[in-house]
């Protein structure tokens, strides 16, 4: 508001509609004989306020949101009123737990699970941390709370992107949305390719911006309405499979969706990461392209104990780097990345990638060999 003061775009006469607009007191000390309302202001954000018409009637106009769209968003704006998105990318559920000695640990849904089945009658309730026996199974190794005393909260994220096209901006960055103290039931509700009305979330700098783009999150007044999709945003790209062999030649900042069959793994290990006891992993893979994936793989739950030939699905795996000289794509697995080892009802991209590569490697046994020939000679 204040740049668009100073360089003459908002000038005495001019209206403007504003949405979101606060109430708040004065800085500066008042005495009590001052009349209830001295010293209050109406605090403005840019991103809650469009010029209006000059023939726009003044006043308070009923359920009447600003719709912004993502590009005309100021991340210094404050509190964005509304947006009409479509959800482009939804990724897993994350816990993060505050221990009673102040760290805090981010765990999957599926550690969480595993932390809350440990108040049973088959863990021992003074301990907190899981740890991995050579099953695979959780023990435990720190103090911990009672269930009850536990600060646990809930988040995921989405990337989303404007439902409707504008003309001034035929290419556009989607943005990402945290959505802060959700539950599973919230997890459910999302889905990808749905279109949503979003009210209240403000922008936010992350410590790590993995994206580009803008970033959000939400907040108490947050809501969400649901809406037709009456017809389809351009901007909107479905999940789709990514070929190892292109890979590397796409934007190094996006996550890929995978289906490879495993042609040589490093021993597993344990590792603690972040207070977290996870299984790393080094594997070759390969597709249809017959181009080689390094993959790091860190997960809280362990591949089965001879995984060559075994065909998996990884989604939102991420580019480490590419190597010209053995042409190989380096990639690695994070907290959001999800492993299938079958086909999955929700995620029917995935199981017809894993399908297809299965009936290119029963007719193809002897590229898989040539390949595996290779990945025995780079390792070596």
């Amino acid at each position: 508001m204040e740049r668009a003061i100073v360089k003459g775009r908002l000038k005495i006469g001019h209206k403007l509609s504003i949405c979101g607009a606060q109430l708040v007191g004065s800085r500066t000390t008042q005495t009590g004989l001052d009349d209830e309302n001295a010293g209050k202001m109406l605090l403005l954000s840019a991103n809650g306020c469009l010029p209006a018409a000059w023939d726009t009637r003044l006043g308070y106009h009923p359920k009447k949101y600003i719709i912004r769209s993502l590009p005309t968003i100021f991340d210094d704006g404050g509190m964005v009123t509304a947006l009409d998105i479509i959800v482009c990318r939804k990724f897993p559920m994350l816990y993060t737990e505050t221990l009673p000695n102040g760290k805090m640990v981010t765990r999957t849904a599926r550690e969480e699970e595993e932390i809350r089945c440990g108040y049973g009658d088959m863990f021992d309730p003074a301990l907190l941390i899981p740890n991995f026996n050579g099953e695979g199974r959780s023990n435990v190794s720190e103090t911990r709370p009672s269930p009850e005393e536990r600060r646990v909260s809930g988040y995921f994220k989405i990337r989303i992107c404007d439902y409707c096209a504008y003309s001034k901006y035929p290419q556009e960055e989607w943005a990402t949305l945290l959505l802060q103290n959700a539950n599973e039931l919230n997890h459910m509700d999302i889905t990808e390719g749905s279109r949503y009305k979003i009210f209240f979330v403000v922008p936010y700098h992350p410590k790590n911006k993995r994206y580009p783009g803008h970033y959000f999150k939400t907040t108490r007044m947050t809501r969400w309405e649901p809406a037709v999709v009456k017809h389809e945003s351009p901007y909107y790209v479905p999940r789709c499979i990514t070929s190892c062999s292109d890979i590397h030649q796409q934007d190094s900042s996006l996550d890929f969706n995978i289906a490879v069959v495993i042609i040589q793994s490093g021993p597993p290990k344990i590792e603690q990461i972040n207070e977290r006891k996870l299984w790393r992993q080094e594997l070759y893979v390969t597709d249809q392209s017959q181009a080689i994936c390094r993959i790091d793989l860190r997960l809280p739950m362990q591949l089965s104990s001879n995984p060559k030939g075994q065909v998996i699905g990884l989604a939102n795996v991420r580019f480490e780097l590419y190597d010209p000289k053995y042409d190989i794509t380096c990639l690695k697995t994070t907290d959001e990345s999800e492993l299938f080892t079958k086909g999955s009802p929700s995620a029917d991209y995935m199981s017809k990638g894993i399908q297809t590569l299965k009936s290119w490697i029963q007719s193809n046994a002897d590229s898989v060999a040539a390949v595996t020939e290779r990945v025995q000679n780079i390792v070596q």
